[in-house]
């Protein structure tokens, strides 16, 4: 299901975040497996991506001020729902992140 919205994510050029959730269940072995699939599909020719794990407030600064500019940064977020591990971050970004400007006051006037 990830890579179907993926391409519906890349074919609106809409910036891309990702959150990978139950951190709290998951192996550490299979953690970094999935980390290093969602790497490899990032910086792959068709997405040109680049993967940024949020571990800081800084890291959450860096990718929130590179939604507005650079469009190749992906944000990961590592959360766990059960011990909040991470949200707080997810929280921030939210917050900080721009408001993406879409064209709908001109498609409201175009449909006129």
């Amino acid at each position: 299901m990830m890579k179907e919205h993926l391409a519906v994510a890349v074919a609106l050029n809409l910036p891309l975040v990702f959150a990978v959730t139950k951190i709290d269940l998951c192996p550490p072995n299979i953690l970094k497996q999935t980390l290093s699939d969602i790497g490899r599909l990032l910086k792959s020719s068709a997405l040109n991506k680049m993967p940024v794990i949020v571990r800081t407030n800084a890291d959450v600064l860096l990718a929130a001020r590179s939604m507005s500019g650079d469009v190749r940064i992906a944000p990961i977020f590592l959360l766990s729902s059960v011990t909040g591990a991470g949200m707080d971050l997810l929280r921030l970004f939210l917050n900080v992140a721009p408001l993406r400007k879409d064209g709908s006051k001109e498609a409201d006037a175009s449909a006129a």
